[in-house]
């Protein structure tokens, strides 16, 4: 349009600053929303390009080009060496905890092939005995704000990749947009359900002396009620589960319930969510 080669443009652009980088005689120029995958796959060497890809909702082609924009060649990341058949079989207690845990506190993505745990940054110890669990390093473990219930407050999270781990969950009715939409399971032995129940009140039960509180869908409110009716006599089927527009809650006001908590759900517990399991101990 103009008569000019590039080499006439790129050095106006030179003059104007428009252009950072220099590539095969080519000038490019990343504006900092396009820089910004690029730094955070360079910030986080742990990572495979999946997760940045993910984050940030751009094709892998186009962060690889960025990449060598900037005179960064693209390696292969090692993949995590967790545990991802680690659900292959339901056997152990701590296995039926992580997975009440899961149902009520986890975040299944079923096109992405991705598990998201994500708790108040005071709970981030619970994170660690998930990692050690899955048999990962807890330097997994990520710091952010916001989140359900906790606005602007800070918050620890981790993230596993696999399809094997996601698929194996899908087969515990855990899935995608779960949320009032639980499905809990019943399991093989009575040990392995107190530990579910434990995983479940963790996630997604409020516990104070003489008050007990979960919240969920309402199968897994009837659920909680219908374990709970092994230890308390329930007056009517007409209360103690209240819906609340698309959840539900299941709720005890009684002296009995510290009872059921401290000497059958949380008893001799070897897995738990240190702060709930210390309000229980003080009753």
């Amino acid at each position: 349009m103009f008569g000019v080669d590039r080499h006439s443009i790129t050095k106006h652009l030179s003059d104007y600053m428009l252009y950072k980088y220099l590539k095969d005689d080519f000038y490019y120029h990343l504006t900092p929303d396009e820089f910004a995958p690029v730094k955070y796959y360079l910030d986080h060497p742990d990572e495979p390009l999946a997760n940045t890809i993910r984050i940030y909702g751009i094709k892998g082609d186009t962060l690889k080009r960025r990449l060598n924009v900037i005179g960064k060649n693209y390696e292969k990341r090692t993949k995590r060496k967790f545990n991802r058949s680690i659900f292959h079989s339901l056997d152990t207690k701590e296995k039926a905890y992580w997975l009440g845990f899961i149902l009520a506190d986890g975040y299944i993505n079923e096109d992405k092939n991705f598990l998201r745990i994500k708790l108040m940054q005071a709970d981030e110890n619970h994170l660690r005995k998930f990692c050690n669990f899955i048999e990962e390093s807890d330097d997994v473990i990520k710091h952010d704000t916001g989140g359900a219930y906790t606005r602007d407050n800070p918050c620890s999270f981790v993230e596993f990749d696999s399809k094997e781990l996601i698929e194996d969950l899908k087969r515990y009715n855990l899935r995608q947009n779960k949320s009032g939409q639980e499905q809990p399971l019943d399991m093989p032995t009575e040990e392995m359900e107190l530990a579910y129940l434990r995983g479940m009140i963790d996630g997604d039960g409020h516990i104070e002396d003489g008050y007990f509180k979960y919240v969920g869908s309402l199968e897994s409110c009837q659920y909680m009620k219908n374990k709970f009716s092994k230890w308390y006599s329930f007056s009517s089927n007409n209360k103690y589960i209240y819906e609340h527009g698309t959840i539900f809650s299941f709720e005890i006001r009684s002296k009995k319930v510290n009872d059921i908590l401290k000497n059958k759900i949380y008893k001799e517990a070897t897995i738990y969510l240190d702060r709930k399991y210390q309000t229980v101990q003080n009753f």
